[in-house]
């Protein structure tokens, strides 16, 4: 199995991987870009039809409130259609990360909606987690290697803009 890369822009890269949406939100994080999300999560349920997981990263700015009401429908949608949770990935380190991981916490459970989701300071534990979640349903995925395989293609993305090993699927 490899990563398939979607789309990739200056902002922003759609990887998946089996049966895990990828998402590195680098800059500006747009309504054009959340809309295509969407599909980007039905591409990893015709991967995995019994279940997908929904992951990001978020490296750049902060979503507006429309953008994150508007990521929220998705998720149901795609939690209607079998995606098992959304993992939110905060790499950074320190008081401003612990912060920002913190608000992104507090924003979920202060939202109504029926799919879990969590906040993580590694990519390891959030894709041990939707591994658990993904169990549930049948579907397997070995986290470690999805989690390396992810963290490398973000730390390229962040470092270039670009993923110059990938081309984008057509």
């Amino acid at each position: 199995m490899e990563p398939e890369l979607l789309e990739v822009t200056e902002d922003h890269a759609f990887i998946v991987y089996g049966p895990i949406a990828c998402v590195i939100w680098r800059g500006a994080i747009t309504r054009d870009a959340v809309e295509r999300t969407e599909a980007l999560g039905m591409r990893a349920l015709q991967e995995s039809p019994r279940g997908a997981g929904l992951l990001f990263f978020a490296e750049g700015s902060a979503p507006s409130q429309e953008l994150r009401e508007l990521t929220a429908d998705i998720n149901e949608r795609l939690a209607a259609r079998g995606a098992v949770g959304v993992a939110g990935v905060f790499l950074a380190r320190g008081f401003l990360a612990a912060v920002q991981r913190g608000i992104a916490t507090g924003l979920a459970m202060l939202s109504a909606h029926s799919y879990p989701f969590r906040v993580f300071s590694n990519t390891r534990q959030a894709c041990d987690w939707l591994g658990g979640e993904l169990r549930h349903r049948g579907v397997t995925i070995n986290g470690a290697e999805v989690s390396a395989r992810l963290r490398d293609l973000r730390d390229q993305f962040v470092t270039h803009g670009s993923l110059p090993n990938m081309l984008p699927a057509t």
